[in-house]
């Protein structure tokens, strides 16, 4: 069985932007309902908003720069023909996809040893073979 937490978690970005194109629906342009909702129309202090937004660009920036890394490091293999190797090596195998797959992802997990970046280099070496 699967954690919801995770699940829900992963949801949120899919959730917020159904609540957002829902509000803007029953709401028109307008409608006094928006002006009351966020920042600075209910009187929070600019000072505050923006150490509201410095924290949470603190937060997420490491997780960009690893998945930029991923990103960066698939195409650091795909350009040096890595990937064609990789798709050589594993194109007389039995094996089913997904195993191929997480195959990779051990042995670059085990070569890096960080396992956002061997996932998504993976996934991104995966969908270009």
């Amino acid at each position: 069985m699967f954690d919801i937490m995770s699940v829900l978690t992963s949801l949120f970005p899919v959730i917020f932007m159904g609540l957002a194109t829902i509000f803007s629906l029953l709401f028109p342009e307008e409608s006094k309902v928006k002006e009351n909702t966020m920042g600075y129309a209910r009187k929070i202090p600019m000072t505050e908003i923006g150490n509201s937004l410095s924290q949470s660009i603190s937060q997420i920036a490491m997780m960009l720069l690893i998945i930029g890394g991923g990103g960066a490091f698939k195409q650091v293999l795909v350009d040096g023909g890595v990937g064609d190797y990789v798709a050589t090596l594993f194109s007389q195998t039995n094996m089913s996809p997904p195993l191929v797959a997480w195959t990779i992802a051990a042995i670059l997990r085990l070569c890096l040893g960080s396992a956002t970046v061997a996932t998504l280099t993976t996934a991104g070496m995966v969908t270009h073979l």
